[in-house]
């Protein structure tokens, strides 16, 4: 038998094994990849960056270009948390970084940098073609099914070097990685996007990853000296985050802030926006508000109408502030004419029905919103769709602008986790050591990403944090083997 009389299999061994290879994952690999040391990331879907290369609607947002400030008014998730990780690689630095692996970048509204060629999958082959350049080994097709602390535990022998492969007595434990087969195992493929892909991805790299499938196999090894989890949360299970971070966190001996959905679109007891379904909204005014009527969030942006209720832009960013209020009960007002103060809007509105004197009501207000809308807010102004506009007085008028500025919807609930753009919650932050990102509880353990409770709103910041996040990650491991060579 072998390691614990549990597997005969003979282990890989490597200095830092990754978990995950998503963006926080490929960027650690990166960082962690420029040393002597051996680097393997570990993938359990069939390719690398799988939720990465969909990011952005296919385009992926890259970065913002706020400033530092500005950027944590936008990570209502434990934002304090990340100035170490932003001051090892902020948003410059990660425009920098893709653009010197050939990632072209595109400023556009709202400060949000995507991809110039519009294609997410370009940043996936730079960050593995970058990683297999640099040594480090990306393993697809593998799931850690179970981590450990060997060799004596907290207090128990040293590991030896990735190249050793034999203890040494009296000095730091390892760690030991139990695989199973993952997404896609043995299928071949090698991670990444394909031979020699875009992106600043070598021609020669190995596959684009310089991966290989399902290498360990079915109940293989790892033995590793660090290990950094980049795992991901719970968003896009089908891209295989799936909550296997939190599982392997709390096996060391970490806390879990119970994951949420964050960035979520939201769904409504009122029927009417199901048949405005696919129906979207620019330049409105979005407020949502509290079970007791306390306004949490209000914006100017887009939004749009779906078969459950609301989503867009506005919306999954609105929904992050009603996360503590469980979402059913809480209200939403979409004002249709924001640039309009209640008193101008009632002007625009007389002049409109003065032109429609001779029409009835419904007839009347399609230059003020679009069609779809104008039975909606006839209802919600308590009038007659029938009723002629000539016969429409001072309060019908004042009606009709409150419900324009102002339309009404009930907030029953949020679409479930798996539907969120990000996850809140994660391995607690006072856990974590904001500097290294190394584990306060477990020495030689390390976090990025998505698996951390940080959590921030659309545009760009939540990859600016998986980024900076796993560069911080794995240039922290590296340094701290190089702080410490093997015997």
């Amino acid at each position: 038998m072998g390691e614990h009389g549990r597997n005969t299999a003979k282990p890989i061994y490597a200095d830092i094994a990754i978990i995950g290879a998503g963006a926080s994952g490929l960027m650690a690999a990166c960082f962690a990849a420029v040393s002597p040391f051996k680097v393997v990331a570990i993938e359990r879907n069939g390719a690398a960056g799988k939720k990465l290369s969909i990011t952005g609607k296919g385009r992926c947002n890259i970065a913002n270009s706020a400033d530092l400030q500005a950027t944590m008014r936008n990570i209502p998730g434990n934002g304090k948390f990340m100035y170490s990780a932003f001051h090892a690689m902020p948003a410059a630095g990660v425009i920098a970084f893709f653009e010197g692996l050939g990632v072209k970048a595109a400023l556009e509204r709202g400060g949000r940098y995507f991809t110039q060629s519009g294609d997410a999958r370009d940043v996936t082959r730079a960050l593995c073609g970058r990683a297999a350049s640099a040594g480090a080994e990306i393993l697809c097709g593998a799931r850690v099914e179970s981590i450990e602390v060997a060799g004596g535990g907290v207090a128990g022998g040293e590991a030896g070097s990735a190249t050793g492969g034999e203890d040494a007595a009296g000095g730091e434990p390892y760690f030991l990685l139990r695989l199973g087969g993952g997404e896609g195992a043995g299928a071949g493929n090698r991670g990444g996007e394909g031979a020699g892909g875009r992106g600043g991805a070598d021609a020669g790299n190995r596959g684009g990853a310089g991966g290989r499938s399902g290498a360990a196999g079915p109940a293989g090894l790892v033995r590793a000296r660090r290990v950094i989890i980049a795992t991901g949360g719970l968003s896009y299970p089908r891209t295989g985050s799936t909550g296997d971070g939190y599982r392997l966190a709390a096996a060391l001996g970490h806390a879990i802030v119970p994951p949420q959905p964050s960035l979520v679109p939201l769904e409504t007891a009122e029927e009417w926006p199901r048949g405005l379904s696919g129906l979207t909204l620019r330049n409105v005014g979005l407020k949502l508000f509290d079970q007791r009527g306390g306004q949490r969030f209000k914006a100017l942006g887009e939004m749009l109408f779906t078969h459950f209720g609301i989503s867009g832009p506005m919306v999954l960013s609105g929904s992050r502030q009603l996360l503590g209020c469980g979402f059913a009960g809480c209200a939403a007002r979409i004002d249709l004419k924001p640039g309009l103060t209640r008193e101008k809007l009632r002007d625009r509105i007389a002049r409109d029905f003065d032109m429609y004197r001779k029409k009835r009501l419904r007839g009347a207000l399609c230059d003020l919103m679009p069609r779809a809308l104008i039975p909606v807010a006839i209802a919600s102004a308590g009038m007659d769709a029938e009723a002629p506009v000539a016969a429409i007085g001072k309060s019908g008028v004042n009606a009709l602008a409150d419900a324009v500025k102002a339309l009404p919807l009930t907030i029953s609930g949020a679409r479930p986790i798996d539907e969120a753009i990000v996850t809140a919650g994660g391995v607690r932050t006072p856990e974590i050591n904001p500097s290294t990102m190394e584990s306060k509880i477990r020495r030689g353990l390390y976090f990025c990403g998505e698996v951390i409770d940080v959590d921030a709103y659309t545009g760009g910041f939540n990859l600016s944090i998986a980024f900076s996040t796993g560069c911080l990650a794995g240039r922290s491991a590296a340094a701290s083997l190089a702080a410490k060579p093997p015997p």
